[in-house]
């Protein structure tokens, strides 16, 4: 079942370059998917009165060079490719108002218990009938991400970060899309001068709630940028990501 959400660009939602800001794509999608939900009685607000909730395991999201800027309209296209075992994979489509392709991602969630904090049946938030097993250009789990053998000596950067209520979702967690807008922002603007983000992953690992202080530890293997996310109380992976950047004027056929 597909489901479409238009949303007008707002100010506060581009950058210096007056395009629209990339991690912004990932609160199109979560409220496109939101809305979906709510209008067939599983979003998180009907989830978490059965004490149960939706957490996000894994995404790969794939841009388009040409952005658009303030005031232009974004359609957002969304339906759930799987639903078998503990995880469900949706899948987003992103364009603009005469179809030119801005974003496509594909994700995977999972619905938990909140109190064990265990995952049930992916089929309590997403109906069979709702599945459409179509687009999937992802050939693997969504998010998944493997880290070279030899970037040891090939640290970037590190950065810390520690979110504050305001990074916390109703599941009193931190929302995933904190993870991206961080994850961009702590790549060295010098490194990526002239070349635009191309692809994202991320692959959550472990919740971070109020309190953690998280180290971004960044890599670089040439274009490519990969990060892990360590929370310094148990030195415990939290997240990984993978930032692929290309330069100008190669942008990716939708």
């Amino acid at each position: 079942m597909n489901h479409n959400e238009k949303f007008k660009i707002r100010f506060s939602e581009i950058g210096v370059d007056e395009k629209i800001q990339k991690y912004q794509y990932c609160n199109f999608f979560q409220e496109a998917a939101g809305l979906f939900c709510y209008k067939n009685k599983v979003s998180g607000i009907h989830l978490k009165e059965k004490g149960l909730g939706w957490v996000l395991s894994g995404y790969t999201i794939i841009f388009a060079e040409e952005q658009p800027t303030w005031n232009q309209t974004v359609s957002v296209d969304t339906w759930a490719n799987s639903n078998r075992g503990i995880l469900a994979t949706r899948e987003f489509y992103a364009s603009t108002e005469d179809n030119k392709f801005l974003a496509k991602a594909t994700s995977s969630w999972a619905v938990i218990n909140l109190e064990t904090r265990k995952p049930v049946s992916a089929k309590i938030g997403t109906k069979d009938e709702w599945v459409l097993e179509k687009f999937n250009f992802e050939n693997t789990r969504p998010g998944a991400i493997v880290f070279p053998k030899d970037l040891k000596s090939t640290t970037n950067k590190i950065s810390k970060w520690s979110p504050g209520l305001v990074s916390l979702d109703i599941n009193n967690h931190v929302n995933n899309v904190h993870y991206i807008s961080i994850s961009i922002n702590s790549i060295k603007e010098e490194a990526v001068a002239g070349k635009y983000l191309q692809e994202f992953r991320i692959s959550y690992k472990r919740e971070v709630v109020l309190g953690d202080t998280i180290q971004i530890k960044t890599y670089q293997d040439g274009d490519t940028f990969y990060q892990k996310f360590i929370r310094e109380s148990d030195e415990v992976c939290v997240a990984t990501t993978l930032l692929k950047y290309k330069e100008v004027g190669c942008s990716p056929r939708s």
